[in-house]
């Protein structure tokens, strides 16, 4: 089945055409835009910006967003299952709102400020990316796989962390005492600085 392709002229927010299904949008430019109850399916976002658009009740199955910028946009009762964010700079999202959230990936993207508090995301993978001042208190990332990805002011706090994988990972505050790290796996040298939360002094 070929794919068919959209440039910046086409814009979905703007029809009333409600199933998009292998398709691929390139450059599209949406800026404070309304979409609302639209469904995409193995669809493609290549080189687009989407800022501070509005999706409400929209279901992203299986989606990939390459080379995107992602600011400030809500997804207030949406879906995104299995969708893959490559290359990509993602900023200011509250990723709680949505309604059903399963197999998040992030691969090689800027990641700032994002709230995935109190959310279940288990197996999500987040890899080689800076993830900054992200919130990941009380999430379920049983499984997860942040290796490579900069976590400079990044919370974890009561998280969940059994079994996740942290190699390669930096700049990752952990306080054991107040987070699940059974069979997490961490490398060295990074992950000396777990031990900072035992009151010791180390020579």
């Amino acid at each position: 089945m070929s794919v068919m392709l959209y440039h910046a002229a086409m814009d979905f927010s703007q029809n009333d055409r409600l199933t998009y299904s292998e398709e691929t949008f390139s450059k599209l430019n949406l800026i404070e835009a309304e979409v609302r109850g639209k469904e995409f399916d193995k669809c493609r976002f290549e080189k687009s910006s989407f800022l501070q658009c509005d999706f409400q009740a929209c279901r992203f199955i299986d989606c990939t967003f390459s080379g995107c910028m992602i600011s400030a946009t809500k997804f207030k009762s949406s879906t995104l299952v299995d969708t893959l964010f490559t290359d990509s700079k993602i900023m200011g999202i509250d990723w709680t709102r949505i309604a059903n959230a399963r197999g998040f990936q992030f691969t090689k993207c800027e990641l700032l400020n994002l709230g995935f508090g109190f959310m279940k995301l288990p197996n999500m993978i987040m890899t080689d990316c800076a993830a900054h001042e992200v919130d990941l208190m009380e999430t379920d990332c049983t499984g997860a796989v942040f290796d490579g990805t900069d976590f400079h002011k990044s919370l974890f706090l009561r998280t969940n962390l059994t079994n996740a994988s942290f190699r390669r990972a930096y700049n990752y505050a952990i306080d054991f005492h107040h987070n699940t790290l059974k069979n997490a796996v961490f490398t060295m040298p990074e992950a000396a600085s777990l031990l900072q939360y035992l009151e010791i002094v180390i020579e």
